[in-house]
């Protein structure tokens, strides 16, 4: 008889070899699949997400997570990003030392890295769609405006425009840089957009609640890099705004991560959202920051369908209005790499799990809720 092979050099037990309990971090690890076929499952049931989560739960949620945020005296979601990522760093360290002392087999590491970040994944998730990302799934917003969504024509989007483009040439007027700054009022956030916030409350309850604080980013630069322009942490209730953003479009999108804060997950509403608080505050820069952000999306919207129409109304812009839109597309331009188209994909595929079908496309659906309002107005 032939004798057995021996076990592969690399495989065999070294002295701190420990097993790994797969049958519990895989049942953790299923989380995730599990929580993206609930989510899309629950879409179907807009009405029941709406009365069981997003209207009583998850405000709940929201109001303990907020407290825990303003109690803490450093931006709480950060300071968990980098303990985790120093986590990684020091497990990766000492499984490289155990491994270069022959301590560990190489197998074993890479089977408890594996089943851990597996593992990380499927917990992490969970707890995403609990503390937030069930919002997803709740009814639209338009129907709690009482919009009809329909499709839109190209003579709306010509109207819309036109309106767009004189009011921001009325609103940029003897506007200065620090009309745009940011202050932080109760909870962190401003009380203009806070006033605003409140205003629009009262025609639409389901925007009734506090405001997330608004943590101007310390990490703005990695955001740059990466195309973001503000980001709102389901796991701590705050909204992060990139503070190197060109001055004009940060009360947007501060307005626009709030909405998040409120449980309004999907991009277009948020966005939508952004545009009705800025349209309805009492100050002309935020009127402005409002109109001139929402002018880009239907201006691209157009454009893909009647380019020369587009360009012809976007060139009766102000010298003011078109200086405030170059310095915005230089700084993105002056940003772009690798990493940009990383962080655009990575974002795309996020939103498509979480059954926005088409990606960060759907960042420019905003304009079929301005178009449908723009309707009411006549």
């Amino acid at each position: 008889m032939s004798a057995a092979a021996g076990p592969e050099p690399g495989a065999r037990e070294r002295p701190d070899d420990r097993p790994v309990c797969w049958r519990r971090r895989l049942a953790w690890a299923a989380l995730l699949p599990l929580g993206i076929v609930l989510l899309h499952s629950l879409a179907e049931l807009p009405g029941a997400v709406e009365l069981l989560y997003s209207g009583s739960t998850y405000p709940f949620l929201r109001g303990v997570l907020r407290q825990v945020a303003l109690v803490v005296p450093v931006h709480l979601s950060e300071a968990l990003l980098l303990l985790g990522a120093a986590g990684v760093l020091l497990r990766v360290g000492l499984a490289v030392r155990a491994r270069a002392r022959s301590r560990r087999s190489l197998t074993n590491l890479l089977q408890h890295g594996l089943s851990f970040t597996l593992a990380a994944a499927g917990g992490l998730y969970a707890i995403f769609l609990l503390s937030w990302g069930f919002n997803h799934a709740r009814q639209p917003y338009a129907e709690h405006v009482g919009l009809e969504v329909t499709e839109v024509e190209v003579r709306e989007l010509d109207s819309l425009l036109a309106s767009m483009v004189a009011e921001a040439n009325a609103l940029r007027g003897a506007l200065q840089e620090e009309d745009w700054a940011l202050g932080a009022g109760a909870g962190d956030f401003d009380p203009r957009l806070a006033a605003s916030f409140r205003r629009l409350a009262r025609d639409v309850p389901a925007l009734d609640g506090d405001l997330s604080p608004l943590r101007p980013a310390h990490l703005s630069p990695v955001l740059s890099l990466l195309g973001i322009s503000g980001i709102y942490s389901p796991f701590t209730s705050e909204a992060h705004l990139n503070a190197e953003l060109v001055d004009w479009i940060r009360p947007f999108v501060a307005a626009h991560e709030a909405a998040h804060g409120l449980g309004f997950a999907r991009e277009d509403e948020a966005n939508y959202i952004a545009w009705q608080v800025c349209r309805g505050a009492d100050d002309p820069a935020l009127r402005y920051s409002g109109t001139l952000a929402a002018l880009r999306y239907v201006a691209h919207a157009l454009d893909g369908v009647d380019p020369a129409r587009a360009e012809a109304l976007v060139a009766g812009l102000s010298e003011e209005v078109q200086d405030d839109l170059r310095r915005n597309r230089e700084f993105w331009e002056s940003k772009r790499s690798w990493l940009t188209d990383l962080g655009r994909a990575g974002n795309d595929t996020y939103l498509k799990l979480q059954g926005q079908e088409e990606g960060t496309q759907s960042y420019g659906r905003m304009v079929d809720l301005l178009v449908a309002e723009w309707r009411t107005r006549g």
